[in-house]
């Protein structure tokens, strides 16, 4: 979203950057007027004009649930696709499960994702507003521990192409939340999805991303100088990650270059297998990996 000073009152943190992009191995940018994909949460849309708001909505926008509930507000449920309700005590859940849409879940589809617990008030009430809303999971509630009876509680995500040609996803939930230590929306299936998510919000596949798991960080960026792709992987988890896995929409590497701890650049061996860069090393636990990629 366009950065400015009132953004410190308002969006004091990147939650879809930082907190979760940051986290699946995703990069992102900041104040990037050219940015395919826009991502708004919380209280974000306060320090955006009208203006603003309906470019961002005839474009690509990623939304959580506080800041999808402040556009139905202020009118603008059609090009969202949903009306947005408070949460309340009828919306508890016992899991997230998956729909069958595989071109936006991925691999995930059908499989199910559940938080360590769920606050009502947490989650926003979707409401979807013609059938071409597309609902990619939904809150499922058992009537009892272990029962194969399933209840529907309300869409989790929804994807929606509107009139002016704008994609836009919402996640019920508030972002604030989970990036406060409920964990119920990082893991591989999730991951999943949402990177199929924004490759459907920006229309083309993304540029690269890590594919071991969550907290592996990357910094990415094209040298136009010479050609090269820099990268710079972190690995946060407390464990080492043995061949580290990556993917590139180039495709297959003609050659990549690490960075020793010297300061030296040497060649890294390296497999590619079903559109898979698999790096030969191991990435240490806070140790930065910094790659120069030639293709």
């Amino acid at each position: 979203m366009p950065w400015r000073e009132s953004n410190l009152e308002h969006s004091p943190i990147v939650r879809w950057g930082g907190s979760i992009c940051g986290k699946f191995g995703i990069p992102f940018t900041v104040n990037n007027p050219d940015a395919s994909i826009y991502m708004l949460d919380g209280t974000s849309v306060y320090d955006l004009t009208r203006e603003e708001i309906e470019t961002i909505l005839g474009k690509a926008v990623l939304l959580d649930g506080p800041a999808a509930m402040i556009l139905a507000g202020m009118g603008y449920s059609e090009l969202m696709g949903v009306e947005v309700k408070e949460g309340d005590d009828e919306l508890r859940y016992d899991y997230e499960k998956f729909s069958d849409d595989a071109q936006l879940n991925g691999n995930s589809v059908g499989k199910r994702h559940y938080a360590l617990r769920n606050i009502a008030k947490s989650v926003k009430r979707l409401v979807p507003l013609s059938s071409t809303v597309r609902v990619l999971s939904t809150y499922i509630a058992s009537e009892w521990y272990n029962s194969q009876e399933e209840k529907n509680v309300s869409p989790a995500i929804t994807a929606f192409e509107n009139s002016r040609g704008g994609r836009v996803a919402v996640y019920a939930q508030d972002n604030m939340i989970i990036t406060s230590g409920l964990k119920c929306f990082m893991s591989d299936i999730r991951k999943e999805q949402f990177v199929h998510i924004l490759s459907w919000l920006g229309n083309h596949q993304l540029p690269a991303y890590t594919l071991n798991g969550v907290d592996t960080y990357l910094l990415y960026g094209h040298d136009a100088t010479t050609g090269e792709h820099i990268a710079a992987i972190f690995n946060l988890s407390q464990d080492d990650v043995e061949e580290p896995r990556m993917f590139f929409d180039f495709g297959q590497p003609d050659s990549i270059k690490y960075l020793t701890d010297e300061g030296e650049w040497k060649p890294l061996r390296f497999q590619y297998d079903n559109e898979v860069t698999i790096l030969g090393i191991t990435l240490k636990t806070m140790m930065p990996l910094v790659l120069r990629i030639v293709v």
